[in-house]
């Protein structure tokens, strides 16, 4: 994969909770929507902080902009040859639930499977954020 560019910007959706964390921060951009970034997920005192690629950027952020517009509809934000991924979808009563699994294989495997919910009008900011980074 060829590198585009590098973008240390801060990319924090608001869960308005201090135990639900989900931030990604120093972009690596790559061609046709792929990119590598650190993430920080906490959720109910379990977390993961580490590197992790995506391959489908831009297609994310086109998901959750028709959610948010919506009210309805999930994101899904994955690596095409992995197990990781991570998943938002907003329910009836306009909460949007972040789920996923993030896997790590080695000597040791690690994996951690998580879900935590937030109000939808934390959607706005972090999509206008991650445009902003992935230039779109």
């Amino acid at each position: 994969m060829k590198l585009k560019s590098l973008n240390p910007e801060v990319v924090k959706l608001l869960t308005n909770e201090d135990d639900k964390i989900f931030q990604l921060t120093n972009f690596e951009l790559f061609e046709k929507g792929s990119f590598k970034c650190d993430i920080c997920i906490s959720s109910g005192g379990f977390g993961y902080k580490g590197t992790l690629f995506f391959d489908n950027g831009v297609e994310f952020i086109e998901k959750l902009t028709s959610m948010d517009e919506k009210l309805s509809g999930h994101a899904e934000l994955k690596e095409d040859y992995y197990d990781h991924g991570i998943k938002f979808s907003m329910t009836d009563c306009g909460h949007v639930i972040v789920s996923g699994s993030i896997e790590k294989h080695s000597d040791y495997s690690q994996c951690l499977n998580f879900e935590f919910k937030t109000d939808q009008t934390c959607l706005e900011p972090f999509i206008s954020d991650l445009k902003r980074v992935l230039v779109l």
